[in-house]
């Protein structure tokens, strides 16, 4: 299994914990359910070097837009979603084994009718789609 999180200083015991939550994590985020997958990714956040931060809480935040998308409130989802687009947007490809810059096009595509609407329009609004979190194997292979 590849690591999420890049090795570092940090023990192997937490290097598992955080590489153990993500999966988790991962695998509720692709199922849709956002606010169990924040939750999850909060794991890395408290557990991580400083520097690997900007991941994880990119990830909260996105997850936290996308279910505030869901119950219908489109100013709290956008503000998440523009806050940890733009967080995973500047990580580094080596922090990290996912593919975020897939999961930022995928991000943009399922809020691009909420961007263009407004008002009532706007709370009436859920996602047309289910954006996943992918990794990329070292042999470059795809996988969830």
């Amino acid at each position: 299994m590849v690591a999420y999180a890049a090795a570092g200083t940090m023990s192997e015991k937490v290097r598992m914990q955080i590489n153990q939550a993500l999966s988790r994590a991962a695998d509720r985020f692709n199922a849709g359910a956002y606010k169990d997958a924040l939750d999850e990714f909060e794991v890395p956040y408290h557990l991580a070097p400083r520097g690997e931060r900007p991941l994880y809480l990119g990830l909260i935040r996105v997850s936290a837009g996308l279910y505030h998308f869901e119950r219908g409130q489109p100013v709290s989802a956008l503000k998440l979603y523009r806050s940890g687009r733009d967080l995973l947007a500047r990580v580094a490809p080596a922090v990290s084994d996912l593919q975020l810059q897939a999961l930022v096009g995928e991000l943009d595509a399922v809020y691009a009718p909420l961007l263009a609407a407004a008002g009532d329009e706007a709370k009436a609004l859920r996602p047309s789609a289910r954006p996943q979190l992918q990794r990329v194997d070292r042999d470059g292979s795809d996988h969830v």
